[in-house]
C-alpha cells in the first residue's frame, strides 16, 4: 500500500517459476519479488539461481530418446 492509502503506482508483486527443460532433473525453481518494477528482475534471478543449481548438482540434458526401429 501507499503511504496516502491504496496501491503504489506501478510497483508490483511478481512472481516467476520453471524448471529445466531436456534435462532428467526434476528441480523447480520459485522467486517472488515484491515491490519491483519489470518481470525482467524475477526472471533474472531465476536465471542466476538455476545456473549455479546447474553446476552445483552437475544437471546434464537428457538422453535423447532414440526412435523405435522395426525388424524386419
Amino acid at each position: 500500500p501507499s503511504e496516502e492509502g491504496g496501491y503504489k503506482q506501478e510497483v508490483y508483486n511478481l512472481g516467476f517459476c520453471g524448471f529445466i527443460d531436456n534435462s532428467s532433473s526434476k528441480l523447480v525453481c520459485f522467486v517472488g519479488a515484491n515491490e519491483v518494477y519489470a518481470m525482467r528482475q524475477t526472471t533474472q534471478i531465476f536465471n542466476d539461481i538455476m545456473s549455479n543449481a546447474v553446476k552445483q548438482y552437475n544437471i546434464t540434458a537428457a538422453e535423447a530418446k532414440q526412435p523405435a526401429t522395426s525388424k524386419e
